[in-house]
């Protein structure tokens, strides 16, 4: 239940991974489904403390730029994750999350 964007531009590569699997783990606990108060605190937990709220009539997401991850909500229910890589000058590389 992934889904993967290809950058074409200088050579073929993974941009960004949209997971909706409900088996996916963030530090070995479930995350689909739970709230956005629940993924602050678990994030929080895990030294990830800094984030974006973006609250918009059809979009409700957390951004936490320094794992390059968007949770995206419905209802305050987690439906989805969206990981890009990240890019400092010229090096592209893949946040990692336990």
């Amino acid at each position: 239940m992934l889904v993967l964007w290809f950058e074409r531009e200088n050579r073929p590569r993974v941009s960004l991974i949209q997971c909706f699997s409900p088996d996916i783990t963030i530090n070995g606990e479930k995350v689909l489904s739970k709230s956005k108060k629940e993924i602050k605190r678990l994030l929080r937990k895990n030294g990830f403390d800094k984030y974006e709220e973006i609250d918009e009539f059809t979009d409700e997401v957390l951004f936490y730029e320094d794992m390059s991850a968007w949770f995206n909500f419905k209802f305050d229910k987690l439906i989805y994750i969206e990981f890009s890589m990240l890019v400092s000058g010229d090096d592209i590389y893949w946040p990692y999350i336990e």
